[in-house]
C-alpha cells in the first residue's frame, strides 16, 4: 500500500468516526425532530419589518442532523444554516431574559408551562435562528444579531411537521 492509499484509508476511518460520534451526540428526541417543516401560524412579527406579512409563513423548513434549511418553494432556492443541538430547560423568566420583542405585541407566554431551546443555527458568527419546544409547540424564533447579550427576535413562527416539501427536495435547492 503506497503512502498516499494509507494517508486516504486513515483519513477516511477518522471522518467516518467523527460522523458516527456526530450522530451520537444528537439525543433520541432531537432525533425525532429530523424531517421537513412547515410554517402552521405566525405569533410575532416586529414592527420595525416593513412588510404586514412575515416572509416566514411562505418557507419551508427542514431540520437535519447537522443543519436547519429554509426553502423559497416559489424560487426553489434555499440556505443552509450550520445547527447546534442544546436541549437546554428554561424558565418563562429566563427565556424572557433571553428574547426581547421590539414592542408589546410580543408572542404572550401567559399558561405556558415548559420551555426548552433545542437548537441554534448559525452562518459564521451570525446566529439568524432558534428553534424552541414550547409546551407541544416548536417556535422557530428568526433573530436579529445585536451587541448585546440579548437575542432580538425578528419574528416567531409556529412550525409543524410536514410532508410537503422533502428533507432532500430542499437539500437540491441549496445554492
Amino acid at each position: 500500500m503506497t503512502k498516499l492509499a494509507r494517508f486516504l484509508s486513515i483519513a477516511a476511518a477518522c471522518l467516518l468516526a467523527a460522523i458516527m460520534v456526530a450522530g451520537m451526540l444528537m439525543t433520541k428526541a432531537d432525533q425525532e425532530l429530523v424531517g421537513s417543516y412547515s410554517p402552521q401560524r405566525s405569533l410575532y412579527l416586529s414592527p420595525l419589518s416593513s412588510s404586514l406579512f412575515d416572509p416566514a409563513m411562505t418557507r419551508a423548513f427542514a431540520l437535519t442532523q447537522d443543519s436547519l434549511l429554509v426553502g423559497d418553494p416559489e424560487s426553489k432556492e434555499a440556505w443552509a444554516y450550520s445547527l447546534t443541538w442544546e436541549q437546554t430547560s428554561m424558565t418563562i423568566d429566563e427565556f424572557a431574559e433571553h428574547m426581547s420583542f421590539f414592542s408589546a405585541t410580543a408572542p404572550s407566554l401567559e399558561g405556558i408551562s415548559s420551555i426548552q431551546r433545542l437548537a441554534v443555527a448559525s452562518v459564521g458568527p451570525a446566529r439568524p435562528y432558534e428553534l424552541f419546544q414550547v409546551d407541544n409547540e416548536i417556535w422557530l424564533v428568526t433573530t436579529v444579531d445585536a451587541p448585546t447579550e440579548t437575542t432580538f427576535a425578528w419574528s416567531v413562527v409556529v412550525i409543524t411537521k410536514s410532508y410537503r416539501y422533502s428533507v432532500s427536495t430542499l437539500e437540491s435547492w441549496v445554492q
